[in-house]
């Protein structure tokens, strides 16, 4: 796991507690958030690291992480929960994410919530083809995602949080 991948965790377990989950589900919200792009290991360092645009072929390895990481999951012996939020974590409200196509509420609290984090995080680290976004980019860019990507609960609650720390 990467330090990217520990801060969706503990971004992932705070945004949680205001959510009010039990400390069980805090725990496996956490462990699933740490663990998201476990998958991304199992794939080519050449696709992971190219600084250029990637090709149909190559964007079909990485849409496949998510369900690389499930198994690791599950490999692993960790709860259900914990596998499917790992699976559902690139999902998008619209039904426009992958891999199932899942749309609204039928994508898992989990997911939804790791899936705001993830991309703020992507978003405001560095990557080998393009620099950081600043902070408020990236949280306008989530803002202006909620309720058609992103789940605007989630959106809400974590900008909020952001802000106050800024």
């Amino acid at each position: 796991m990467t330090d990217e991948d520990n801060r969706v965790g503990q971004y992932a377990r705070r945004v949680g507690e205001i959510l009010g989950l039990e400390p069980e589900t805090l725990a496996m919200l956490e462990l699933a958030g740490s663990l998201h792009d476990v998958g991304k290991d199992m794939i080519s360092e050449r696709i992971i690291e190219k600084p250029g645009p990637l090709t149909d072929a190559e964007w079909e390895a990485i849409r496949k992480h998510p369900e690389l990481g499930e198994a690791y999951a599950r490999g692993e012996g960790h709860p259900e929960d914990v596998g499917d939020w790992v699976r559902h974590h690139h999902e998008r409200l619209d039904g426009t994410g992958y891999p199932d196509h899942l749309e609204g509420e039928e994508i898992p609290m989990g997911s939804r919530i790791i899936a705001v984090l993830d991309a703020y995080v992507g978003m405001t680290s560095p990557r080998p083809y393009r620099p950081p976004i600043p902070a408020q980019v990236a949280l306008e860019e989530l803002e202006h995602a909620a309720g058609k990507h992103f789940d605007a609960q989630v959106v809400d609650i974590f900008v909020r949080l952001v802000r106050a720390n800024l």
